[in-house]
């Protein structure tokens, strides 16, 4: 049987890598597969690899936090967010897909995309520790059941290769696939060696 994935949405900013970390080490805490749109190449046109990404997709996580106006001249609003998120709610009214919304406050979302009024916003606050928590609402049904403490723990550790990750793939950012790869198989390595660790304390 294959592995439950999550596609994320979210800003490809080097500035957003910590939240985006934070996703990925957080979903490999449910034993979930985190997956990106930076990862599908092809010949098909990109919209189509993610259309393709987010159907194979069980959940999905879309990260408005960033729908904001470019630096450049002249300057234009981030679309793509919106724009995925909303393939992946039709994809939801015909699937058993899920999508989740998260924001670092519900006064954005309300002002930025007040169509979808009356769906659960997830605020983080734009911290860590608060992503955490808010994916323990949106997964509350998954087993193993991480808490906000052992996120918290895989994160750092994570955090603390995260140099050496980029260094290895030859990648500034977390944001290209060899380097987001690396980035779940060693949260997924962390997470299995907390789990032995919690099972032996219980033996």
């Amino acid at each position: 049987m294959a592995q439950r994935s999550v596609f994320l949405n979210a800003p490809y900013d080097k500035v957003f890598e910590p939240l985006f970390l934070a996703y990925v080490v957080g979903v490999r805490g449910f034993d979930l597969l985190p997956r990106a749109a930076f990862e599908v190449q092809g010949t098909a046109s990109r919209i189509d690899r993610i259309v393709t990404l987010i159907r194979s997709c069980d959940y999905s996580i879309h990260d408005l936090s960033w729908i904001e106006l470019s630096e450049q001249t002249p300057p234009v609003p981030r679309f793509n967010m919106p724009f995925e998120l909303g393939m992946a709610y039709f994809n939801s009214r015909i699937s058993d897909h899920r999508c989740f919304v998260f924001d670092s406050s519900y006064k954005n979302f309300d002002r930025s995309l007040s169509d979808l009024k009356g769906i659960d916003i997830l605020q983080h606050d734009s911290d860590e520790s608060q992503i955490f928590s808010r994916l323990t609402e949106a997964f509350n049904t998954e087993s193993p059941m991480p808490t906000v403490r052992d996120m918290m723990v895989v994160y750092l550790l994570v955090k603390g290769r995260l140099s050496r990750i980029l260094e290895d793939s030859g990648s500034p950012t977390i944001f290209h696939a060899r380097a987001f790869e690396e980035v779940v198989l060693t949260a997924g390595f962390y997470w299995a060696a907390r789990q032995v660790k919690s099972r032996s304390s219980h033996a």
